[in-house]
């Protein structure tokens, strides 16, 4: 599945640069591809079971990350299990992101190519709390362009409680 991905992002990301054309039905289209690899992973990655481990003792996040353990606890008071809150985190993540390469990189493969072989597989598929902060910033974004600041920092202040690197931004 990942070399399917890969094979396609490379194969359009040609097309793009040579007939300086988009595609905007395939962007869509591998981007859902993506977006399933990300939801359904079981056993992937090596965070996936360190978090299995955060999910059922949550009290460990506390302190570093309350905002990501207030996520946990109310998923668990929900009776969802761990492998389905990472399945909607991921998933959470790769909605949030899509504005942002829908709009302001118009659908580029150039720039889903880059993002898959940067972030995606350590983001959306690995560290779910940096993918999310980072999906959360990519989604951010247009606030910043349009000047919005006190929203964009009440943003930035939420995803701190999801992930303290967050404050870089």
């Amino acid at each position: 599945m990942y070399y399917i991905v890969l094979i396609s992002l490379v194969t359009f990301s040609f097309y793009e640069l040579f007939s300086k054309k988009r595609y905007p039905k395939f962007f869509v289209m591998v981007y859902g591809l993506m977006t399933l690899m990300a939801t359904f992973r079981y056993g992937q990655i090596h965070d996936y079971f360190a978090y299995g481990f955060l999910y059922k003792n949550p009290h460990i996040m506390e302190a570093k990350d309350p905002g990501f353990a207030v996520l946990m606890v109310l998923s668990q008071n929900l009776g969802i299990d761990y492998i389905t809150f990472v399945a909607i985190m991921s998933f959470l993540c790769m909605v949030l992101a899509f504005p942002f390469f829908a709009k302001k990189c118009h659908y580029s493969f150039i720039s889903l190519l880059i993002f898959y072989s940067y972030t995606f597989l350590e983001g959306a598929m690995g560290s779910f709390r940096q993918g999310l902060c980072l999906s959360l910033l990519l989604c951010l974004y247009p606030l910043l362009e349009k000047r919005k600041y006190i929203w964009f920092t009440v943003g930035v202040i939420a995803g701190c409680l999801i992930h303290l690197s967050f404050i870089v931004c």
